[in-house]
């Protein structure tokens, strides 16, 4: 690695191109997947014993897929140019995933006994559909639990500390700097609270994916869907964006407004997950009978899932007060 021409720090122009390159191949993996999903639906309708999801439900994934795709090389071309916004970016989605990657880990200790039982029946609800009478072998659960571990593992804990671990770097900021020394978009902003930015602003893209599953949305144990849903859901929109422009403008009301709302689905989503039938939930959603386990509710309403689902909802309000110092102290004068 080369030093820039004051001499100050090193040049690290390489390491953005080689993790750029990275980045888009991952999203071209992404994209493959969409093709693979739509052979595997066509492939499952030819075969009586294999269950089919309604084609709607396939549509949710697809957009996704196409979604991280799309992002990924999008965000590799940035990498690769040394773009200033394509390192704040990964850098922020590089600490998302780690902290998902925490919670996953405690999750799969905590609830292991549920994951277990909800596999099983599972598998037992496609065997009987297949008219197979062949007996699991509970090491097959075992090796199935261990191998889900092992990919998660690697996917929220060493890709995003990697990203992390590069473009927190302070020769990698320099570098961005220097080779595109206009200022950015993500300059106007604290990374911290672009963080919160990006998160509201992710509501716009939630409308194709929860469009798919009949706008279904739990509110303090009341499902609603459809057209009330549909409200719901647009109005939830509106506010997000809303509060999206007014953080990214370090407005106070809406750094409130975020505190207010994110309280407001944290208590709501602790009590819904005590209140509500989880298998009606999916029947509303458009999910088969014959695919939805019995065991959903053991699984759901588990101590391990509580647990995970009180302690997320206060870190993330710690979160929210966390960041209040932009908003309102010396950080935002």
């Amino acid at each position: 690695m080369n030093s820039l021409p004051d001499g100050s720090f090193k040049d690290q122009k390489t390491l953005l191109t080689v993790f750029g390159a990275l980045e888009i191949a991952g999203g071209a993996i992404c994209l493959l997947f969409v093709p693979l999903m739509l052979l595997g639906q066509v492939a499952a309708r030819y075969s009586p014993h294999t269950p089919v999801y309604p084609m709607k439900m396939m549509i949710a994934p697809i957009f996704l897929y196409l979604l991280l795709g799309a992002g990924a090389i999008w965000l590799g071309v940035g990498s690769i140019l040394a773009k200033r916004w394509a390192r704040a970016l990964l850098l922020i989605l590089g600490w998302m995933g780690l902290v998902m990657g925490v919670f996953s880990a405690l999750f799969f200790i905590l609830g292991f006994g549920a994951m277990k039982s909800l596999m099983m029946e599972s598998m037992s609800q496609a065997q009987a559909q297949s008219g197979s009478k062949v007996q699991i072998p509970e090491a097959m659960i075992y090796f199935i639990l261990g191998f889900s571990a092992l990919f998660s593992f690697f996917i929220y804990v060493v890709i995003p500390g990697a990203l992390v671990l590069v473009y927190r770097g302070k020769d990698v900021k320099r570098t961005c700097e220097t080779r595109n020394p206009a200022p950015s978009w993500t300059d106007a902003c604290p990374l911290p609270v672009l963080a919160l930015v990006l998160l509201n602003a992710c509501a716009l893209f939630s409308l194709p994916w929860i469009a798919c599953y009949s706008f279904i949305i739990p509110i303090f144990g009341v499902i609603f869907h459809g057209a009330a849903g549909a409200a719901i859901w647009a109005f939830i929109t509106v506010v997000a964006l809303a509060l999206a422009c007014g953080l990214y403008r370090l407005q106070k009301w809406a750094w409130a407004g975020t505190l207010l709302i994110y309280a407001f689905f944290g208590l709501s989503g602790v009590v819904t997950f005590h209140r509500i039938d989880f298998s009606e939930m999916y029947r509303l959603m458009g999910m088969p009978d014959a695919l939805i386990p019995h065991s959903l509710d053991l699984f759901f309403k588990s101590p391990a899932y509580t647990a995970m689902l009180g302690f997320g909802f206060l870190v993330w309000i710690g979160y929210v007060l966390w960041v209040r110092k932009y908003f309102f102290g010396k950080s935002a004068e």
